[in-house]
């Protein structure tokens, strides 16, 4: 298959963002059905900031899915203090015709600001 501009553009992406400190906006476990097997599958999902100093991925929003993820901080203390996120294995799984980029990532850690 040959290389298109849409598949290097995806992989310039993920290659910026992938381990970069993330700000944590929100976080929360969800779960989705296949409509072919009925199987459910857990997963956390992670909506982040890129920081400012990446050009035009600055102040971006995005969220991120952690298929079989587990929460490592709560929405309580994001309430209470501000947590980066750092992603490895990140994807773009999917862009929607609005424009709404859906990632994935096999792992992520977390880290309180400031510590």
């Amino acid at each position: 298959m040959a290389k298109t501009l849409y598949d290097a553009m995806k992989k310039t992406v993920e290659r910026t963002l992938e381990g970069v400190p993330l700000e944590i906006v929100s976080i929360s476990n969800g779960e989705s059905v296949n409509e072919e097997t009925g199987e459910v599958s857990k997963f956390v999902r992670v909506e982040v900031e890129v920081p400012k100093g990446f050009d035009d991925l600055s102040k971006c929003r995005f969220q991120v899915k952690i298929p079989d993820g587990k929460l490592k901080v709560t929405e309580t203390q994001l309430e209470e203090d501000e947590y980066i996120a750092k992603f490895s294995g990140l994807a773009i799984t999917y862009v929607d015709n609005r424009g709404t980029v859906y990632f994935k990532s096999d792992d992520y850690n977390v880290a309180k600001v400031g510590v």
